[in-house]
């Protein structure tokens, strides 16, 4: 039965893991008098290291503990998971980061932080939903670990990761990556270039605004011209209207399919 859900919770995404994370204490509360619910609260951190379990079922039911109503038996099951899946152990640390128990928060940041430092920049950028969802709670100040992410793909090798993560068919996780780049990037044309071709309006809107910011002459007219016959009508509209204000004697070329 166990490894039956750890298989289900497996087929969850790790952004969902906090709504998850709720979800599961709550519902334990309609079945406060259960046998099986009465097992689950008794559980001690003791217990963790004895758990009759290997390999993907080992970690996925530490990940559940993770989840559990106390915080002796949430921070060991953090721990020991940490030890043998620090992918899966960072899902969960970004949720047990904002923990109502200060010393799980602190264990949680300082897996998170080893986790970033070492990680390759392909990993880390994936934690981009994670930072976002940590950005919005409150329990603890995230500043230092979110800024700490944000160094780690502000070098080199994050740059392309992060370059790759913008050019991603996944909107959410483009537009974040965007965002990051925008701050990060001294050299805003490859972001502008990767984005006015990318697939997500916003992402287009956001690159040509960046690209009136930051562009002048036969680049900027190059960049304007293209989104003139962009298929997002109002981006069309505001490129041609960029175009009569800084190149009149251009108007007639993207007009000219008419």
């Amino acid at each position: 039965a166990i490894e039956k859900v750890c298989e289900l919770y497996r087929l969850v995404p790790g952004e969902e893991l906090s709504w998850l994370d709720e979800s599961m204490r709550s519902s334990l509360y309609k079945w406060y008098n259960h046998p099986v619910s009465q097992n689950w609260r008794n559980l001690t951190p003791s217990k963790i290291d004895n758990l009759d379990l290997q390999g993907n079922a080992l970690n996925t039911f530490l990940l559940i503990l993770s989840c559990h109503g106390n915080g002796y038996v949430r921070e060991a099951a953090l721990k020991k998971l940490h030890r043998l899946d620090e992918k899966l152990a960072a899902k969960i640390a970004f949720v047990r980061a904002n923990d109502w128990i200060e010393n799980i928060r602190k264990v949680a940041t300082t897996i998170l932080n080893d986790i970033i430092s070492k990680s390759p920049p392909e990993e880390v950028v994936s934690y981009l939903l994670f930072v976002d969802q940590l950005k919005g709670r409150s329990r603890q100040d995230h500043q230092y670990l979110v800024r700490d992410f944000e160094r780690r793909l502000s070098i080199d090798d994050g740059k392309n990761a992060l370059a790759n993560a913008v050019a991603t068919e996944n909107y959410r996780i483009a537009r974040m990556a965007f965002e990051l780049a925008r701050k990060t990037y001294v050299d805003k044309s490859p972001l502008v270039d990767t984005g006015i071709k990318h697939t997500d309006p916003l992402i287009r809107s956001l690159s040509m605004k960046l690209m009136l910011d930051e562009y002048s002459g036969e680049e900027l007219l190059e960049g304007l011209l293209l989104l003139c016959s962009d298929s997002y009508a109002p981006l069309r509209k505001r490129a041609i209207y960029s175009l009569v204000e800084k190149f009149p004697d251009e108007i007639y070329k993207p007009l000219l399919p008419c």
